[in-house]
């Protein structure tokens, strides 16, 4: 037997098989380099009343920056190859002139935001839970692209942020635009002679069915049950009686949902999980909060949380002492001082309580961060800080 092959078969055998597809290496293209071609996929922005051009064609601002500036994006990334979302604006400043004007506008509309200078990025969420990502990019001759991306939460409510940021990108201030409203249609008085609200026994029918979802595995079952009850304790999304008499009941702990609130902040606020427990803790304050504010209007119930409701204050304002000290959520701290405020103006209970945990302190340490990051913080610490300690002198 020959093992002896050919020339020709050897050159096959030895020849090694070239691939169908090679992989290669992509640079991120420079401002100098390669730039997609977008005569109409920006709107361009004029420059602003407050900046001035140098000799390299570079805005700078004449307004003096603020030394506790938050974002300062020196160096913005190149725009990415597969290009940004046409919405995306062309602002013909700086980038850092422009991550500060948006930081501060941030600040103001008390949006609580974390900050990324290398990537030119900006998280944000609002206080209704609308999350977005505002990203700067090189633009040519020293300019910045904006771009601001929704990442959940209602569209309408993300589209007037997104015109805040654009506003104040190009220094025209942190403010949305006006839109013409839709007018609004009052009911004949016809038909509001003709409307019966809920009777007390429905009301306590609801507070039994949410008494029952509480106890639900299902996290978002809870959720949706107090967001339910949120809007039934608001006077301004249902009829005004129904929503006093949805308070009074669940202050009075009408099938002890008033202790189950508690139980369930209590629950949430130590144990953060996600963003479900955020949402979970912003529902119990808000009902807490029309709870007690109903019954600060009655003169009847001056002595009703001393009296009533001693195990419940003695629960809540540790609680609520220890969320603002923590401050996970700065929206939600807003909710937990103005409980707390409501608490100790009708409460001398809670006054003690407060006064014990040296909650003054903890306080101002919450006005200091709300001065550096979200201005309605810092004004609800100041007035709860206020009021506290007329309390403690008074009493």
């Amino acid at each position: 037997m020959s093992f002896n092959h050919s020339n020709s078969n050897n050159g096959q055998m030895s020849e090694e098989k070239k691939p169908e597809y090679w992989a290669a290496r992509i640079a991120p293209c420079n401002a100098d380099g390669f730039r997609l071609q977008r005569t109409s996929y920006f709107n361009n922005s004029k420059s602003s009343p407050d900046t001035s051009i140098n000799r390299q064609g570079m805005a700078m601002t004449n307004s003096r920056q603020s030394p506790t500036c938050r974002w300062s994006v020196t160096k913005p990334c190149p725009v990415p190859l597969f290009g940004l979302d046409n919405k995306a604006v062309l602002v013909h400043d700086s980038a850092p002139i422009v991550s500060s004007r948006i930081d501060q506008s941030l600040r103001l509309r008390s949006v609580q935001a974390q900050f990324d200078n290398v990537l030119g990025e900006a998280s944000c969420e609002t206080s209704s839970s609308v999350q977005y990502i505002i990203g700067l990019f090189a633009g040519p001759e020293g300019s910045t692209y904006v771009e601001v991306r929704k990442m959940r939460g209602c569209v309408l409510a993300f589209r007037g942020e997104r015109d805040a940021v654009i506003n104040a990108a190009r220094g025209l201030g942190g403010k949305q635009t006006e839109r013409p409203s839709a007018p609004k249609l009052s009911i004949p008085k016809e038909l509001m002679s003709l409307y019966v609200p809920p009777s007390m026994s429905e009301l306590e029918d609801t507070l039994e069915r949410a008494s029952d979802q509480f106890h639900s595995r299902n996290r978002h079952t809870m959720l949706f049950a107090l967001q339910n009850l949120v809007s039934m304790t608001n006077a301004n999304k249902v009829y005004t009686e129904t929503a006093h008499n949805m308070s009074k009941l669940i202050m009075q702990n009408k099938s002890d949902i008033r202790d189950m609130l508690v139980t369930i902040y209590i629950s949430e606020a130590h144990n953060v999980r996600d963003n479900l427990s955020m949402q979970i803790c912003n529902a119990v304050l808000q009902i807490l909060i029309n709870g007690i504010f109903a019954l600060s209007n009655s003169v009847k119930n001056d002595g009703f949380l001393d009296g009533e409701c001693k195990y419940f204050v003695e629960q809540l304002v540790p609680c609520l002492v220890e969320s603002v000290g923590k401050c996970h959520f700065a929206h939600n701290t807003c909710l937990a001082l103005n409980c707390l405020c409501l608490l100790t103006k009708k409460s001398s209970i809670a006054c003690a309580k407060a006064r014990e945990m040296d909650a003054g302190n903890i306080i101002q340490q919450a006005e200091l961060y709300g001065k550096r990051e979200h201005l309605e913080l810092e004004e609800a610490a100041r007035s709860t800080l206020f009021l506290l300690q007329s309390e403690i002198v008074s009493r």
